[in-house]
């Protein structure tokens, strides 16, 4: 007879340090985007960014500056100045002091000493266990699907005369 042991999760206690508000201007810019049909996604995203904003007062080239040190994307910061110059635009308050700021350009972060070479591609493919993983790094490793993609992969989903792989992105019609 085999027992069924219930795992309860327990939700992390939050303090009311860790809870960040929204600067209402910032919620009045969000509602006025959602009125104009913005996708939800980016509504979502331009509010995870927003709640990190200094208030609107703020937002300045030196936030920005402090931003470029503290986080190791240049996209991340070069997005968030798209956000903070439409909402100032928005606002009808001055972003001229941004127009000139420049995030630059990252620098390569893979080398070609980063790469596998063969031999190493074929120690890690010999050395796969179980035995099922083997052809799924390889495919992995050949076609560059993603993780997920990979996962929901069918054999029907293959074409296997012409070697495709068909990969739906939501619903099959």
């Amino acid at each position: 007879m085999s027992r069924v042991k219930k795992l309860s999760i327990k939700e992390p206690a939050i303090s009311e340090q860790d809870v960040k508000t929204l600067h209402p201007e910032y919620e009045a810019f969000l509602q006025w985007k959602r009125t104009r049909k913005t996708k939800e996604s980016t509504l979502l995203t331009m509010k995870r960014r927003f709640l990190h904003f200094p208030p609107p007062d703020g937002l300045l080239v030196e936030y920005f500056d402090k931003r470029l040190d503290e986080v190791n994307s240049n996209k991340t910061v070069k997005l968030e100045l798209t956000y903070a110059r439409a909402f100032l635009r928005w606002a009808k308050r001055d972003f001229s002091h941004l127009e000139g700021f420049d995030v630059g350009k990252m620098e390569e972060t893979v080398t070609k000493t980063d790469l596998y070479t063969a031999k190493d591609l074929i120690k890690i493919f010999e050395h796969a266990e179980p035995l099922r993983d083997r052809p799924m790094l390889q495919v992995l490793y050949e076609t560059a699907v993603r993780p997920s993609e990979l996962l929901s992969m069918t054999f029907d989903s293959v074409r296997w005369t012409c070697r495709e792989y068909l990969y739906y992105h939501g619903r099959e019609e």
